[in-house]
């Protein structure tokens, strides 16, 4: 099999600068253009059943077509960008800028490729002004906020075509003719996803570096995000799938927080930092088709939250088993986990699953970083944790990465069993409920 890759990248970009002070005023702008164009071909052929291998060469192989093989790829990207800056600040005090950008993407139809993405952000810086000047302890304060536009093109391509796919053939006389049919029915309004950020912060540096602080708060507004539109349009169009859309929104709020410390005594110094980060997301809306229980829609719940059944307990003895007859006679045994019943039907069923709000991804982080230094030497310490974050119990030994053994034991002490009967976790090889 012989690949034939190729392609080429062209790019062309200019900018004009502008920078002025006068009196107590300093101004930079910045405008700009850049183009790119970017083709991916790749072919590929081969044969088998060769007359020698010491002739590898394809017009040596069978000729039979079961032993050929031949395919290709090509694709292009285009890209045709303007952007500007403007910054203007007083006295290092009072700082402004606003910027933009127009971004044109190949990916999308004409007369919705490009989309304007515009932001602004203002400082103070306080402990410039006068008034602040009777608090020695005070090296640096500054506060700012911001509020910005983003674009997301990173989707599938052209998806504003219809597309077809080889199948459904045909029979014309003794030969079996390639049918193509329609599948995804296309988007002839598909354009950018957009995210509009605000953040508001501190900066501050007291009693001349032995504290730091950066505090963020923001708030993002993510819209027009590509989603399928299951609940408002019919399935009965006849085609395979339906296009995505850009209606989904979603929201996300958070804050983080560095902490840092730093002092020198002659030959000796080290900083201390710690940081911690909070965000959390919210769907606002993704045309979803309601669920059985209300509990159970992914609508006003995080990204990634998932319906799984809520557990009551473990299953101690016989005589547990046996009071929960709603669950009992669904092959569960002693050592099994005992499911919460929340709709209040007769039987533990799917409609008794909850939207769990945690998923493998951390809605907290933070960290702590220890650097002691002594002339040229130096030792660094880095603390990293998470929580807020849930596995499944299938991938319990990943939580040892570095001794997988320590998980094992963990999960092996903590399991019910005849001589541990007020175990936590569930027997092994628990029937895991469908």
């Amino acid at each position: 099999m012989t690949p034939i890759p190729s392609g080429r990248t062209s790019c062309q970009n200019a900018r004009l600068t502008y920078d002025r002070s006068f009196g107590g005023h300093h101004v930079t702008a910045l405008v700009g253009a850049e183009q790119q164009y970017v083709t991916k071909s790749y072919a590929m052929a081969g044969r088998k059943n060769f007359v020698s291998t010491a002739l590898p060469e394809l017009n040596v192989g069978s000729t039979a077509a079961a032993d050929q093989m031949v395919g290709g790829v090509d694709s292009t990207a285009a890209y045709n960008n303007y952007f500007g800056r403007l910054n203007y600040d007083f006295g290092g005090k009072y700082l402004l800028e606003f910027s933009f950008r127009d971004n044109g993407s190949q990916i999308f139809p004409a007369g919705k490729r490009f989309g304007f993405f515009p932001g602004g952000s203002a400082g103070w810086v306080m402990s410039e002004e006068k008034f602040m000047h009777n608090l020695p302890w005070v090296s640096y304060l500054k506060l700012r906020a911001s509020h910005g536009e983003l674009g997301n093109d990173r989707v599938a391509p052209y998806q504003f075509l219809q597309a077809y796919s080889f199948g459904s053939n045909y029979v014309f006389g003794q030969n079996d003719v390639s049918g193509i049919y329609p599948n995804t029915v296309p988007n002839a309004d598909i354009t950018w996803e957009v995210s509009k950020k605000t953040d508001f912060g501190l900066v501050a540096n007291l009693w001349n570096g032995l504290l730091g602080i950066d505090a963020t708060y923001f708030l993002e507004h993510r819209s027009r995000i590509l989603v399928k539109p299951n609940l408002s349009v019919s399935n009965i169009y006849g085609y395979p799938s339906l296009p995505t859309e850009n209606i989904g929104k979603v929201n996300v709020g958070g804050y983080e927080l560095a902490l840092t410390h730093r002092q020198t005594f002659r030959d000796w110094s080290y900083t201390v930092s710690a940081n911690f980060n909070y965000a959390r997301s919210k769907i606002v809306y993704m045309d979803e088709v309601p669920q059985s229980e209300p509990w159970q829609n992914a609508t006003g719940h995080p990204i990634g939250s998932q319906l799984i059944y809520k557990s009551a307990g473990i299953f101690k003895d016989q005589a547990d088993l046996t009071k929960n007859a709603n669950q009992a006679g669904s092959g569960s045994q002693v050592g099994d986990q005992k499911l919460a019943n929340l709709s209040g039907g007769q039987q533990i069923t799917a409609n008794d699953q909850f939207r769990f709000d945690y998923s493998n991804v951390p809605m907290e982080t933070f960290g702590l970083t220890y650097i002691m230094r002594y002339k040229s030497w130096d030792l660094n310490i880095f603390f990293y944790g998470q929580t807020k974050v849930y596995n499944y119990d299938q991938v319990y030994a990943n939580l040892g990465n570095t001794d997988f053994s320590n998980a094992m034991v963990a999960r092996a002490d903590g399991r019910w069993s005849v001589s541990n009967p007020n175990g936590n976790l569930p027997r092994s090889g628990e029937w895991t409920p469908g």
